[in-house]
């Protein structure tokens, strides 16, 4: 929906670099909410926000390496 410049285009010419940085800031986004809500402010939200951003991009990674 939002399109750009594509990320690899001969490997999956249907992501692009908005998709691959806003599928990286939602999964930081939902890191955050889930180990807020889960554990109910007794944990500290930095360190599962970074564990989304890291998730999401090692994902990003791993289909486009399935892609290939």
């Amino acid at each position: 929906m939002i399109g750009g410049p594509r990320l690899w285009r001969r490997v999956s010419p249907g992501k692009t670099w908005s998709g691959a940085i806003v599928g990286t800031f939602a999964g930081a986004a939902a890191g955050a909410i889930v180990g807020f809500i889960v554990m109910r402010g007794g944990v500290r939200v930095a360190p599962l926000f970074w564990l989304g951003v890291a998730a999401a991009i090692v994902g990003q990674i791993g289909d486009l390496a399935e892609s290939r």
